[in-house]
């Protein structure tokens, strides 16, 4: 069946590609080419976070059950109000998140149109993609980074080197790509990179949609409440199909709690071994843990010579005040975890969260910026902030 790939730009208008034809215009014009057709459809990856998580289980009606509590830390909003699609990726889960509201705003849109969709994909895994290697799309004022199978994210341009450092600043030595390939629309390419990354770069001929084609079976976001209903209209007839999804929303309510317990008992028992192993090396010449968090505590005022300041009260004193005059920005939230300040922000734009590193980097703080991502004109994002010397 040939394929039809639409694309719903970040502006609200539509592009489409067929074969080699190219259209930008309405969606009741690139109707006319879906009749009988495979489609695609493309949607802005600022809308969609991307994010790997590890599963106690492999089984898919308990992945089902327990990612949307495997994630909650990365999300905003409750798990409720998000739509989650997610594939298997070695010993991990690649999952997909974005609202129920605009999965259902986009849904209704192309069903009003009478298109048939196959697949719903976020734009930046249509970038073509190598493995060992990670791939750059800049069009407009947009950047998209694809690296992995299901890996990337989408940012405003002026911002991208940024997160591009701070992605690649964080990626473990032996997973670090072996170069970068830059795809370019419009505007000069930037002329710095991350030290150590090897560059290719090339500009876009004809239209920029051309180079897009998303992998086949990459994710698909039209999964649970909002995979196609034909095989299941087939099987249960129409008047069935409501008494089924009833049936399964009370089994999914009944199930939360014990999902949660299970998900929270597994991840409490890494926590205990992982502390048992942090302690073990800061404090080798102890020979039996009673209370580790006791003990290292009494072992650290002692080194400070009996003082009760401690690092997170030294990163409060030094960061708290920039955060809390920083022009348009509200703290969601803010933690403290490993000698790191954990801050959840949000703000205008993504403009404020890279003003803000540079005034926390000027104050001798290490910054680093992740989990961007905008939402109804509204950007946030984590700012991990540790002190100048660690």
């Amino acid at each position: 069946m040939d394929n039809l790939l639409l694309r719903f730009r970040i502006d609200g208008t539509i592009e489409w590609r067929f074969n080699d034809e190219y259209g930008l215009g309405s969606l009741d014009e690139a109707a006319t080419l879906a009749h009988g057709r495979s489609v695609t459809v493309l949607v802005p990856g600022e809308q969609v976070l991307l994010i790997r998580t590890a599963m106690p289980t492999r089984k898919a009606a308990e992945i089902e059950r327990a990612l949307p509590y495997a994630v909650e830390d990365w999300l905003i909003d409750p798990p409720e109000s998000q739509h989650f699609a997610w594939v298997r990726d070695v010993d991990e889960v690649a999952a997909a998140v974005v609202t129920r509201d605009r999965m259902q705003t986009w849904t209704e849109t192309l069903q009003s149109a009478g298109i048939r969709v196959q697949s719903i994909r976020p734009d930046m895994l249509a970038i073509p993609w190598q493995v060992g290697r990670w791939s750059l799309w800049l069009e407009g004022d947009r950047a998209l980074l694809r690296h992995g199978l299901a890996d990337g994210f989408a940012c405003g341009r002026e911002v991208f080197v940024a997160m591009l450092s701070a992605q690649y600043a964080e990626m473990p030595e032996d997973a670090l790509p072996q170069g970068l390939d830059v795809w370019c629309w419009d505007g000069d390419p930037p002329e710095e990179w991350p030290e150590g990354l090897e560059v290719q770069q090339q500009i876009l001929g004809a239209f920029p949609m051309m180079g897009l084609q998303p992998d086949a079976a990459g994710l698909n976001l039209l999964r649970g409440d909002f995979a196609t209903h034909e095989a299941l209209g087939q099987r249960l007839g129409p008047w069935k199909i409501a008494a089924a999804a009833a049936a399964v929303w009370l089994v999914s309510i009944l199930a939360l709690q014990t999902t949660r317990h299970f998900v929270l008992a597994h991840e409490q028992a890494q926590l205990n071994s992982k502390i048992d192993q942090v302690f073990r090396q800061a404090m080798p010449d102890t020979q039996r843990i009673v209370d580790a968090k006791v003990q290292m505590q009494q072992a650290l005022q002692a080194l400070r010579g009996g003082s009760d300041r401690g690092g997170a009260l030294n990163l409060l004193a030094d960061a708290a005040p920039i955060l809390v005059h920083a022009s348009g920005m509200q703290i969601q939230r803010i933690e403290y975890r490993e000698g790191k300040l954990d801050v959840h922000l949000t703000a205008g734009g993504f403009g404020a969260f890279e003003q803000l590193r540079k005034v926390l980097q000027a104050q001798g703080l290490k910054v680093n910026l992740q989990s961007m991502s905008t939402q109804k004109g509204v950007a946030s994002g984590n700012v991990k902030i540790r002190g100048g010397g660690t």
